[in-house]
């Protein structure tokens, strides 16, 4: 059986594998400054990739060349899907 963690070590090993904190990057040589700088980088990277492929946000509509589709304030927005 393996041996369990303690509670610090185990949330050090969380924050080495999450690529928006620094101790990622700190885990694989960079410093402490850097590393700060490419965790806040990535956190915006992966934010936009997330509202790119949300069809509510502005950003799914601008990557694709498109401007959003008219909100009728009576219901919600739809979406239409492109069939393949």
């Amino acid at each position: 059986m393996a041996k369990s963690l303690s509670k610090s070590a185990q949330i050090n090993r969380a924050n080495q594998l999450n690529s928006t904190h620094p101790a990622y990057y700190r885990a694989r040589g960079s410093a402490p400054s850097e590393a700060v700088e490419q965790a806040s980088h990535a956190k915006a990277t992966l934010d936009n990739h997330a509202n790119q492929l949300n069809p509510l946000s502005p950003a799914y509509w601008s990557s694709r060349g498109e401007t959003p589709p008219p909100l009728d304030s009576s219901s919600s927005p739809t979406v239409a899907v492109k069939s393949k």
